[in-house]
C-alpha cells in the first residue's frame, strides 16, 4: 500500500465515523447499547453475590465471562453498524458518488477500518469496566495465580473485540450481498441472534456430537467459547478449558476471511442504478 493508501483509509474512516454520530438517532441507539454493555458485568456480580447467600457458588472470574459471553446488545449495535456502513450510503443513492471520489479500495477499507478502531474501543471499556466491577463487588476466587488471572483478562479483551469485530463485519457482508434494506436487517439480526441459538439448541438435543462440531465450526459459537473461557474451566456454563489457541487460531481465519470478503466484493461489485440516485 502507498503512504497514500492509509490516509485514504483514515478518511473514510473518520467520514463514517462522523455519519454514524451526527444522526440522533444513532447516537441513542448507541448510547443505550453502549450503556447496557458497560453495566452488564456488575449487574452480573452482583446477582451472584446474592445468589452465594443461596447456595449457588460462582467466582468473580466465571461470572465476568458469563457477563462478557451475553453481550448481546453490544454486538447487535456492531451489526446495526455494519449494516448501515453499505446501506447508508447504497439506499440514498450516494454509493457511486462515494466509490467515485474516495476509491473502491479507500471506501472499503475505511468502513473496515471503523469497526475495527469501534470494536476495540468498546471491548477494552467493557473489559476495563468488568475489572472494576471485579474488584468492587468481586466474589471469592479460588487463587488462580496472578499469571492466570492476567491470561484471564487478556483473553476476555481480546475474544470480546473479536466478537464485536466479527459481527460488524457479518453486517457489511450481509448488507452488500442483500439489496433489500428490510432483508439485510432481518437476516442480520435475525441469524446470530435467533436462528443460530435455536440450531445450536436442536443440535445438543438430538445429535450432540454435531453441536461439538458446530461449537468448532461456527465463528459466533468460537467466540461465545473463547467469552467463556476460565483457568481450569467455567462452572456456569459449558466452556472446555482446553483447546484456547485452536478456537483463537480459527475464530482469526473468520475475522480476516470476512474482512476479505467485504474488501475483494465491494471493489468488484457492479453497481445499480438505484445506487447511483
Amino acid at each position: 500500500m502507498t503512504a497514500r493508501g492509509p490516509a485514504r483509509w483514515w478518511h473514510e474512516c473518520v467520514t463514517e465515523a462522523i455519519r454514524v454520530t451526527t444522526v440522533r438517532r444513532n447516537v441513542v441507539i448507541a448510547a443505550v447499547a453502549i450503556v447496557v454493555a458497560l453495566a452488564s458485568p456488575w449487574a452480573f456480580l452482583a446477582a451472584f453475590g446474592w445468589l452465594r447467600g443461596e447456595g449457588v457458588p460462582a467466582t468473580s472470574l466465571e461470572v465476568v465471562s458469563l457477563a462478557q459471553r451475553n453481550q448481546t446488545l453490544a454486538l447487535a449495535l456492531m451489526v446495526a453498524l455494519g449494516l448501515q456502513a453499505y446501506l447508508s450510503d447504497a439506499s440514498d443513492g450516494m454509493l457511486a458518488g462515494a466509490l467515485a471520489v474516495g476509491g473502491r479500495r479507500a471506501v472499503a477499507g475505511g468502513k473496515l477500518l471503523f469497526g475495527v478502531l469501534a470494536s476495540v474501543l468498546l471491548g477494552v471499556a467493557c473489559a476495563a469496566s468488568a475489572a472494576l466491577a471485579s474488584v468492587v463487588l468481586g466474589l471469592p476466587d479460588p487463587g488462580f495465580g496472578a499469571a492466570a488471572t492476567g491470561q484471564f483478562w487478556v483473553v476476555s479483551t481480546v475474544s470480546l473485540v473479536a466478537a464485536l469485530l466479527l459481527h460488524y463485519e457479518f453486517g457489511l457482508v450481509v448488507a452488500m450481498t442483500t439489496r433489500s434494506k428490510g432483508l439485510a436487517i432481518a437476516v442480520g439480526l435475525m441469524v446470530p441472534f435467533v436462528l443460530l441459538g435455536l440450531v445450536r439448541a436442536g443440535l445438543q438435543a438430538v445429535a450432540p456430537s454435531s453441536a461439538t462440531l458446530a461449537g468448532w465450526v461456527l465463528p459466533t459459537e468460537l467466540a461465545s467459547t473463547l467469552l467463556s473461557w476460565v483457568p481450569g474451566g467455567n462452572t456456569l456454563v459449558e466452556a472446555p478449558a482446553d483447546g484456547l489457541w485452536p478456537r483463537s487460531a480459527l475464530l482469526a481465519g473468520w475475522l480476516f476471511a470476512g474482512a476479505a470478503a467485504w474488501l475483494l466484493v465491494l471493489r468488484r461489485r457492479p453497481l445499480y442504478p438505484a445506487d447511483q440516485g
